[in-house]
């Protein structure tokens, strides 16, 4: 997950890696507050982007797959 300016500064980095299996942005919301407690007033503020286009609340985030 990439994190960008005043984010990015609070949680120290610009980039998180998120073990994650499925479940909602809100749900992804409450993971990263709680890997980062430092993000989570940013977090309650800010948009979230899947795939180019800003997610609500209750969109389903899946993780990244292949298969052949």
């Amino acid at each position: 997950m990439s994190l960008f300016a005043g984010m990015a500064e609070a949680a120290g980095c610009r980039r998180l890696e998120v073990a994650w299996t499925a479940g909602t942005v809100a749900d992804l919301r409450a993971q990263l507050a709680r890997l980062r407690p430092a993000i989570a007033g940013l977090l309650a503020k800010s948009t979230i982007a899947l795939d180019g286009r800003y997610a609500a609340d209750a969109a389903t985030v899946i993780p990244p797959v292949s298969g052949g």
